[in-house]
């Protein structure tokens, strides 16, 4: 986080390499008595270009699928769904938490057992390896959002108005050995909706990143 002077900003407003998404107030993790820190949320969903630019991809790697990165939708571990004893199993427990301010923990944890070197298209891999550069500085330090932060995400979805909603967005958090949290964000509507879904599904990102 930055402490080198105090920060004004607000929510929807361009910073740090993206758009403001929250504003930490008092009982957040992070939180500090007269200074502002909060979530900064990417531009726009992540897609293959905006990661890996021109590098072709692995096609051997288990996390990938030709027809889900077209559709800049990744996994949140590999396609691997029938062979619990492999190394590449999709549905190996990680050991997540859904609160608020651990989203950066659960994306270590996933990155773990899911390495990005192996597995680059997964919803953890995208996020650490997404780097942006704005007026000459690299922002490159950004997570996979919990379940709660996702939703105070939601909250505020209206003053992003550069991202790309109507999607369904993974959260780092498990439901279960198999199952991970996702949110679906629509735009206009409070009616977002939190949903559990196979770990080898589709799924769009949002990195964040502290400030």
């Amino acid at each position: 986080m930055l402490h080198a002077r105090q920060i004004h900003v607000a929510i929807g407003e361009e910073y740090g390499g993206g758009v403001v998404g929250c504003i930490f107030q008092p009982g957040d993790p992070g939180y500090v008595s007269g200074e502002q820190h909060g979530l900064i949320v990417s531009r726009s969903r992540l897609d293959y270009a905006s990661v890996y630019g021109r590098t072709p991809p692995d096609t051997t790697d288990a996390s990938y699928n030709e027809w889900l990165i077209k559709d800049h939708r990744f996994r949140w571990s590999t396609g691997v769904t029938a062979s619990p004893s492999s190394p590449l199993y999709s549905g190996k427990p990680v050991g997540t938490s859904t609160a608020f301010g651990t989203g950066r923990s659960n994306t270590l944890a996933i990155l773990a057992l899911y390495p990005a070197s192996r597995f680059k298209y997964t919803a953890a891999a995208m996020c650490v390896s997404y780097s942006v550069t704005v007026d000459g500085r690299s922002f490159d330090d950004w997570y996979l959002p919990s379940k709660d932060e996702l939703a105070r995400l939601a909250l505020h979805q209206e003053d992003f108005g550069g991202l790309v909603y109507d999607n369904v967005f993974w959260s780092s958090s498990e439901d279960g050995p198999e199952i991970a949290w996702n949110y679906y964000l629509i735009r206009s509507s409070s009616d977002d909706i939190p949903d559990n879904v196979h770990k080898s599904g589709p799924g769009s990102v949002l990195a964040v990143r502290d400030f």
